[in-house]
């Protein structure tokens, strides 16, 4: 093989792997902590639908660094693929990985493995917690995904008055 052609593979592949990471920053608001330190997005067009089952991305996004205990690691953004189950409220982590940066930017400081539906650990969504927030975001949503879904999805998480 050539060096030309070894390196229009390379331009290829690196086109590949950047042209999702460029599409993964329009991030949708959906709640952020009370003392503001914390908001969470979510990607819409990253949403999966399988009955009550919802698969999304969800970014995590700290207002200050945050660091492992254990590691030292510090990091200000993570995105984790989140399953969430509609029926019972429940969502689990599929796989995280936290960024140097905020919004999901930066060098990858940590990243978990995948995984697999049969391990995953569901949680309960307390009501009115952050977490059930989240849930009524994902769970409005519908397949097609886009500015109706995402106004949809803002109205049902917000709270009756």
């Amino acid at each position: 093989m050539t060096r030309w052609v070894r390196r229009f593979s390379a331009a290829i592949v690196c086109a590949a792997v950047i042209v999702p990471v460029a599409r993964a920053s329009s991030w949708d608001p959906i709640v952020a902590s009370d003392d503001g330190l914390l908001t969470f997005y979510g990607d819409p067009a990253s949403l999966v639908v399988r009955g009550p089952m919802r698969t999304l991305r969800l970014l995590y996004d700290y207002r200050l660094v945050q660091q492992d205990s254990e590691t030292f690691i510090e990091n200000r953004s993570t995105i984790a693929v989140t399953a969430i189950d509609c029926q019972s409220r429940k969502l689990a982590g599929v796989q995280s990985t936290s960024y140097a940066r905020n919004m999901g930017k930066g060098t990858i400081v940590e990243k978990s493995v995948s995984l697999p539906e049969s391990d995953l650990h569901y949680v309960a969504a307390v009501p009115g917690s952050i977490d059930d927030k989240v849930v009524s975001y994902v769970c409005a949503m519908r397949r097609s995904v886009g500015n109706n879904a995402k106004a949809a999805a803002l109205k049902k998480a917000e709270p009756a008055k």
